[in-house]
C-alpha cells in the first residue's frame, strides 16, 4: 500500500499540463515536479489520492540531455517557475504538446496546431511583480500558498522591475492602519505605470504583446462591426481599428474602460466605442441589433460564462478570434462552438517563459 514518505524510482512517461511529470507506480499515476520526459528519478510520495499520488523529486538518476541549470535560486521553491531546468526549446515542445492533448481530451479537437512562438528573451521579460509583505518580510508565495519566500530578485522580471524591488527591499515597510500585519505591492515598469492603473490588465511580457496583436491581424478579415470582448484597456479593439467600420470594446472595469478611450483618442482612433459593462450582461442584450458582425474574446482564465457561448450561438458572428490563458477553458469553449464554427487556425504564444502558462489565439469562422 503506497503513503507518504515512501521513496520510489520512477521513469518519467510525459509531462502534464501544469509542469508536473506523470510516470505509474503498481498501475497507478504519479506526478513529479521539476522533471522532463524520459528520466528516471528517485521520487518521495507526499501524497496519496484515490487514483493518483503527488510525489517530490529527490533525485536525478538518469538525466534528459535538455536538463539545464535553473537560473533561480528559489526555482522549486518559489511557485512562480516550473520549467527553468529544461532548456527554452523544450520548454516550448511541452506546451504545445500540452494544448494539443488538452484541446483533443477535453474538446474532442484534433486541429492542426502552428508551432509556438517564442519569447524574443526567455528571461528578464516581465514588466511587474506581485509580492507580499507579512510580519516584517516581502517576498513571493511558495507553492503551498502560505510560506512566503524572501526573495531578493526575480530573473523573469524585467531588470527595471528588479531595480524597484531591491529598493522596497531597502526601505523599512510600516503596517497597514488597518493594524493587519499583511499588505501587497505591485511593481511595475515605468512606462506601464504611467500608462496603466495597478490592478489594470496588461499583458506582462512587453516584447512579444506586438506579435499577438500581428497574429490576430493576420487571422481577422475586415468587417463590419467587431465586438472586442473583455477589452481590458483596449489592446485588441486599438490594434484590430483598421480591420473593422466600427469596434465596441467591452470590458467591466470602468478605469480600464477611461484609458482605452484616452488611447483611442491619443491614437487618432475614431471608429472605436468602449462601454464599461459586463460582457455577459451586455453582450446578450445588444448582439442581436449588430447585425453582421465578428467578435474578439479575451476572457479571464474560467473562460466565456455560458450566456456569452449561448449568445454567440444564437447570433452567430461571422468570425470569432478566441485568445486563451488556460488550454482546459479553450478547450471547454471551443467544444461548445463547434456546432457552428471550424477551426481556422491554432497559434501558441509563449508569453510566460519559464513558467507552467501559454497564451493561445484562435481563429473560428462560421460553417457554411
Amino acid at each position: 500500500m503506497l503513503k507518504p514518505g515512501d521513496r520510489l524510482q520512477l521513469r518519467i512517461q510525459d509531462v502534464a499540463f501544469g509542469g508536473k511529470g506523470v510516470a505509474r507506480h503498481d498501475e497507478r499515476v504519479v506526478f513529479v515536479p521539476f522533471v522532463d520526459s524520459g528520466e528516471e528519478v528517485v521520487a518521495e510520495v507526499t501524497a496519496v489520492k484515490k487514483n493518483f499520488a503527488e510525489a517530490r523529486l529527490v533525485e536525478v538518476l538518469e538525466a534528459s540531455p535538455h536538463r539545464v541549470e535553473p537560473r533561480c535560486v528559489y526555482f522549486q521553491t518559489c511557485a512562480g517557475c516550473q520549467y527553468q531546468h529544461l532548456d527554452y526549446g523544450r520548454q516550448l515542445d511541452h506546451k504545445s504538446k500540452q494544448l494539443r492533448d488538452t484541446l483533443e481530451r477535453i474538446g474532442g479537437i484534433r486541429a492542426p496546431i502552428d508551432p509556438a512562438i517564442p519569447s524574443p528573451e526567455p528571461y528578464g521579460y516581465r514588466n511587474k511583480l506581485s509580492l507580499t509583505w507579512i510580519s516584517g518580510r516581502l517576498g513571493l508565495f511558495a507553492a503551498d500558498n502560505y510560506t512566503l519566500i524572501g526573495v531578493e530578485q526575480c530573473p523573469i522580471a524585467l531588470p527595471e522591475v528588479n531595480e524597484k524591488l531591491s529598493k522596497l527591499r531597502a526601505k523599512k515597510i510600516s503596517p497597514p492602519k488597518s493594524g493587519r500585519n499583511r499588505q501587497s505591492f505591485v511593481l511595475r515598469t515605468d512606462a506601464l505605470e504611467k500608462k496603466l492603473p495597478e490592478h489594470a490588465f496588461a499583458q506582462v511580457n512587453d516584447a512579444l504583446a506586438p506579435k499577438l496583436a500581428e497574429i490576430a491581424r493576420e487571422i481577422l478579415r475586415p468587417c463590419d462591426t467587431l465586438v472586442d470582448a473583455y477589452c481590458g484597456a483596449g489592446f485588441f479593439a486599438l490594434a484590430l481599428a483598421p480591420r473593422a467600420k466600427k469596434i465596441i470594446g467591452i470590458e467591466l472595469h470602468a478605469e480600464s474602460i477611461e484609458l482605452a478611450r484616452k488611447e483611442a483618442k491619443a491614437l487618432g482612433v475614431e471608429n472605436v466605442e468602449f462601454v464599461a459593462a459586463a460582457v455577459e450582461k451586455y453582450l446578450p442584450e445588444k448582439a442581436s441589433s449588430l447585425g453582421s458582425y465578428a467578435v474578439v474574446i479575451d476572457p479571464p482564465r474560467t473562460g466565456c460564462a455560458p450566456p456569452v457561448l449561448e449568445t454567440l450561438l444564437a447570433t452567430k458572428p461571422a468570425q470569432i478570434l478566441y485568445v486563451s490563458c488556460n488550454p482546459a477553458t479553450l478547450a471547454r469553449d471551443l467544444k461548445a462552438l463547434s456546432s457552428a464554427y471550424d477551426i481556422e487556425r491554432i497559434v501558441p504564444v509563449d508569453m510566460f517563459p519559464q513558467t507552467q502558462h501559454l497564451e493561445t489565439v484562435c481563429g473560428l469562422k462560421l460553417r457554411a
